[in-house]
């Protein structure tokens, strides 16, 4: 939780406001004021401020705030022949990549390591920075040279390797992707599971092994792969499944699995572990062997919330019943490009006999329509599973409710970034994950207005 002014920023903004106005030339008044109206995002006040004042103390919050905006031109200028112009420039370029503004990070970060061409994290950075651009070829080729220096330390490779794997994955290319993506467990801040006392599994024939599927990440990718419960199960294996919270009900459901376990479980003796992440991978996954089939998870019989969750459907209006997500985990590394804002969706309100449900579990900014509050009646995923049930449809961005309805084979449209998560690739309006979504795509980098605009017109001439 935030402490200090940053807990209250509008307020701290209005105190710094009026104190630099009795003290024009203090620097920790100017630069602790355009950091707050940065976290406001109000980018234009900070640039006035910075712009105001030619010291050298200003350079790099200025840099910062140019580069959020998108004006590399601007920030190139601002940095030219600062005595730590490199570190300057590698600042605003992450600063650039965190405010989805891809073009000006690349530019940079490229300007910064033509001046410390060995500061491996601004050189990883600037692959990333072109995956997000879609320049897979050119991100390749930086990944490779860092990947393959031997001056980059572990967690520098760990990084090229797993951007590796992102770049083969968002074209399609399981068989070469797939194996980078174990780089994932060498990052700082990967999965990071607590070591078990138990052999891992390296993908050889499961007949008559006991596995053990261990959850990472988020419940999205959880319910994603526990297709390859039934698939390895129909292999001989017995399959153990460690569940995450709120999920146990609806993965009890699967087809072929021996038991969901959790902490200290007694396991059969030789039992293998295997991370869930891992399994397209150790079972050989290619574009054309995905286990699509669906549904692999059904509504189970004990839904918490069911009477609840009637009254409140029952009591709509008639007519098709939609739900709506708009929000992912703020906590998700990529959730600034995921996550649109709630007011996009209101020109959904032109669509004549819909009932909006709000699935948005997540407290927060609501969409000036009239919604359906469902999200309160909602309190685990087996809540989760029965009420998409009693929809219609389901339009969410990049998010575990979408991976919920395609696990279970309901219709749902995914509103995706332009650089989306690499399990939905490039440029494909289906998934062969999830036979039952409609992929919608952001035309150019931020553009929700086009997503939104084309389901509504969708929507208009019936769908759903």
């Amino acid at each position: 939780m935030e402490t200090g002014p940053y807990a209250h920023p509008a307020q701290a903004a209005l105190a710094l406001r009026r104190a630099l106005a009795g003290d024009p030339r203090n620097l920790t008044f100017r630069l602790g004021l355009m950091e707050l109206y940065r976290r406001l995002g109000r980018l234009e006040e900070a640039r006035r401020l910075g712009e105001e004042e030619p010291a050298p103390g200003v350079t790099g919050s200025l840099a910062v705030v140019l580069a959020e905006l998108g004006d590399a031109g601007a920030a190139l200028a601002r940095c030219a022949g600062h005595p730590d112009e490199a570190a300057l420039l590698f600042e605003a370029g992450y600063r650039a990549l965190a405010a989805a503004q891809y073009e000006a990070a690349d530019q940079l970060l490229a300007r910064g390591l033509a001046l410390d061409p060995a500061h491996w994290l601004a050189r990883i950075q600037r692959v990333n920075a072109q995956v997000r651009l879609q320049r897979l070829d050119v991100a390749l080729d930086l990944a490779a040279r860092t990947f393959a220096d031997p001056e980059v330390p572990l967690a520098g490779k760990a990084l090229a390797g797993f951007l590796t794997g992102v770049c083969h994955l968002l074209e399609g290319r399981l068989a070469e992707g797939l194996p980078w993506m174990e780089w994932r467990h060498q990052m700082e801040g990967g999965p990071n599971l607590d070591p078990l006392p138990l052999e891992p599994w390296r993908g050889e024939a499961p007949a008559g092994l006991s596995l053990l599927l261990r959850a990472e990440q988020g419940f999205g990718d959880a319910f994603m792969m526990a297709r390859y419960v039934p698939l390895l199960a129909r292999q001989g294996a017995r399959v153990f499944l460690q569940p995450q919270p709120g999920t146990r009900g609806l993965l009890e459901t699967v087809e072929g699995l021996e038991a969901l376990v959790d902490g200290e479980a007694v396991l059969p003796a030789g039992t293998r572990v295997v991370p869930v992440m891992s399994l397209p991978w150790l079972c050989g996954t290619t574009l054309d062997t995905v286990p699509g089939g669906v549904p692999y998870l059904r509504v189970p019989a004990d839904v918490p919330s069911r009477a609840a969750i009637d009254a409140c459907l029952d009591a709509a209006p008639p007519g098709r019943r939609i739900g709506l997500v708009w929000a992912g985990n703020p906590a998700h590394h990529q959730d600034a490009e995921r996550s649109m804002p709630p007011e996009m969706l209101e020109v959904l309100a032109e669509v004549p006999g819909v009932t909006w449900v709000d699935f948005q579990v997540a407290r927060g900014p609501r969409p000036a329509l009239p919604l359906v509050d469902l999200a309160a009646h909602l309190s685990d995923f087996s809540d989760s599973a029965y009420a998409l049930s009693r929809l219609d449809g389901l339009i969410s961005i990049d998010s575990s409710p979408v991976h919920l309805a395609g696990a279970l084979g309901l219709r749902a449209w995914v509103a995706l970034a332009h650089c989306p998560d690499w399990r939905w690739m490039l440029a494909r309006r289906d998934s062969p994950w999830y036979p039952t979504l409609e992929l919608w795509r952001q035309p150019a980098p931020g553009d929700w207005a086009a997503v939104v605009h084309g389901m509504r017109d969708r929507l208009l001439a019936g769908a759903f």
